[in-house]
């Protein structure tokens, strides 16, 4: 009997597994199962059970709960079309991927040209094909959309079950590229009750906060939403009022829709006057998020009046990771615990910003409890490191 390797190399991660001939080891039905690799921030599919044990018990790997049916390349008949697969390693620009192409239009074209950092894997299932973008009746149509790599992520396909799930993976930077296969069956991403996990700001609540630094500074403030929409930047916005124990004021500004919402800036008491600052573009979330979902945020932050420390260029992500129980003295809630990473950079004085946050979100109230980490470096000088904790301690209606 004859045996091969199969490699999935992503990044830092190679996994070499033994399996046995496609003649004997392949089943004539085939699961198709999505995983999460949250080190690349990436997203792969696989019908190989070999493969599905392996990633199972790899830390980096998690399954998204999206699977659908196919039937084994080497049962393909006139209705089907078998899937082959490509790994992509190429150093510049990073890549670090899978492509999946079809029998008889990319397989046999892509192997034929050689190209650099390709490396052919072999047919992996066989799926009816769409026609004119329409699946045939009866099965699920199977969207696929692209992201390209940037800012040191790879650059990635993502395999989606539903037209929603389609649509959320455009708002974290996928661009569709509409149906890619017809499945028998499908399950779509695991189901959770996410529809309230989207927005860290809700309308009629105060919610009073306390927060302390590691220096032992402490603060306190309470958040609402303003009843009337202002002018900020040239567009209509909710003002959140983040109003202190010293009488100060600071705005929130952000852009609200049924479905999605976004930060438009923030206005900030300085004391002696009001300084704005905007993001450019602005960071769209929708209000619906599914575990390991991330938003992207490249923008730059201008401000008005204009300050010395220049423009700043900031890139990161928003991680949704999970709902979890998270006591405050405000009380206990299933909160959405969201994840950020998120890099300053001012060019024209040399300095960046690295903050780290994680953030827990009570549905219907806002943020009830988050954790911050900040380390700020200017010129060669050593960095300084700031941590603030911050929880609700009470919540009222407005």
């Amino acid at each position: 009997m004859s045996t091969k390797f199969l490699k999935i190399n992503f990044a830092a991660l190679t996994l070499t597994a033994l399996s046995s001939s496609l003649n004997s080891a392949w089943a004539q039905s085939v699961t198709v199962t999505e995983y999460y690799n949250k080190t690349l921030d990436a997203y792969f599919i696989t019908g190989r059970a070999n493969e599905q044990q392996t990633l199972d018990a790899t830390a980096d790997f998690q399954r998204t709960g999206m699977t659908f049916q196919a039937v084994a390349a080497i049962a393909a008949t006139t209705a089907t079309t078998r899937i082959c697969r490509f790994y992509i390693n190429v150093a510049s620009p990073f890549t670090s991927s899978h492509f999946y192409g079809r029998e008889g239009v990319d397989c046999e074209s892509l192997r034929s040209q050689n190209l650099v950092g390709f490396s052919y894997e072999g047919y992996d299932f066989a799926l009816a094909q769409p026609t004119s973008g329409v699946c045939p009746t009866n099965t699920t149509t199977i969207y696929r959309s692209f992201r390209a790599g940037a800012n040191g992520k790879t650059s990635n396909h993502r395999y989606t079950a539903s037209a929603e799930t389609y649509a959320t993976a455009a708002l974290s930077g996928y661009a569709g590229e509409q149906a890619a296969f017809c499945a028998t069956t499908a399950t779509d991403i695991t189901p959770l009750v996410i529809a309230d996990c989207g927005t860290f700001y809700y309308p009629g609540v105060r919610v009073s906060y306390q927060s302390l630094t590691h220096t032992g500074t402490p603060n306190s403030w309470v958040r609402f939403n303003g009843t009337t929409k202002t002018l900020f930047n040239g567009k209509q916005a909710t003002p959140v009022v983040q109003r202190y124990a010293s009488g100060a004021n600071d705005l929130i500004l952000i852009d609200e829709t049924a479905d999605t919402w976004s930060d438009l800036g923030a206005s900030i008491d300085t004391g002696v006057g009001m300084q704005d600052s905007y993001f450019n573009p602005p960071t769209l979330f929708p209000r619906r998020m599914a575990v390991a979902q991330q938003i992207n945020i490249n923008r730059t932050t201008t401000f008005n009046p204009a300050q010395d420390f220049g423009t700043a260029t900031e890139v990161g992500r928003v991680t949704f990771v999970s709902r979890e129980s998270v006591d405050t003295p405000a009380g206990t809630y299933n909160a959405c615990k969201f994840s950020t990473e998120l890099t300053s950079t001012y060019p024209s004085v040399g300095r960046t910003v690295v903050l780290r946050a994680t953030t827990w979100v009570a549905p219907n109230i806002g943020v009830v409890k988050s954790s911050t980490q900040e380390s700020t470096q200017t010129g060669s000088a050593a960095a300084i490191d700031t941590a603030t904790d911050v929880t609700a301690v009470a919540v009222q209606p407005l």
